[in-house]
């Protein structure tokens, strides 16, 4: 396996799941990729523990929404 940061990651999830060039969020300004990150970041967990509360059998996936 490959190490990294968890920016590869980020980057694979926007393309996978929103369709977003990996070389487009490469260009972007700084700042805007770190929002962009921190949104991915923060889907990514929500993902997650819906996943996690499925297995369990709950169906309260910790979103307000």
């Amino acid at each position: 396996l490959i190490e990294t940061d968890g920016e590869v990651e980020r980057m694979y999830f926007l393309f996978r799941f929103h369709n977003m060039d990996p070389a487009r969020v490469e260009r972007m300004p700084i700042r805007e990729k770190q929002v962009l990150f921190s949104f991915a970041a923060y889907e990514i967990a929500e993902r997650n523990a819906e996943i996690e509360s499925l297995k369990k059998g709950g169906d309260d996936h910790g979103t307000s929404h």
